[in-house]
């Protein structure tokens, strides 16, 4: 109903004004399930803002993004505050491999899932594409204050879309 939503709202309000993440949504009436299921669920609010490509990092050497992008660095203003984050979230390995390739103008290779059990290496060619300067939409569960700096970041950021295709291009 909208007095139940109203009220949920109210609650989940409250969660997070007391610094938790938000609330569980239980049916009464339903058991316990050692899975996810419809019957618990949590109810976290998230944030998404427009932010501009600052820079971007190589995968680390131990991991499995190493020879292509491993994060953006966006940064913007939100709400007032200087926002710096690095978003290593949210993207497919070919955008990965083609967002490197571009940034570095060097081809790069990737392996794609077997096909009839064969890995296919596909190689991504640099389209001159430029990444510094473009709006990217990245979503959070919230913004977080860092405690070195008047910097402010995101808690879990995440890689949404594109806002644009030219520099500095909000759609």
């Amino acid at each position: 109903t909208p007095e139940g939503q109203a009220r949920l709202m109210e609650i989940n309000k409250a969660a997070l004004a007391g610094k938790y993440e938000g609330v569980m949504l239980k049916d009464p009436e339903a058991p316990y399930e050692c899975k996810r299921s419809l019957n618990w669920m949590k109810m976290k609010p998230f944030i998404e803002e427009s932010l501009t490509v600052l820079d971007i990092e190589e995968g680390k050497p131990d991991s499995k993004f190493v020879g292509m992008m491993g994060a953006i660095v966006f940064g913007g203003e939100v709400d007032g505050k200087t926002v710096k984050v690095n978003c290593g979230s949210g993207y497919s390995i070919q955008q990965r491999a083609q967002i490197w390739a571009d940034f570095t103008g060097k081809p790069v290779e990737w392996k794609k899932k077997k096909v009839k059990g064969k890995w296919q290496t596909i190689v991504e060619q640099p389209t001159g594409t430029q990444y510094i300067g473009m709006v990217g939409e990245v979503r959070a569960d919230c913004l977080t204050k860092s405690q070195d700096s008047d910097t402010w970041s995101m808690r879990f950021p995440r890689f949404k879309c594109w806002r644009g295709f030219e520099a500095g291009e909000k759609l």
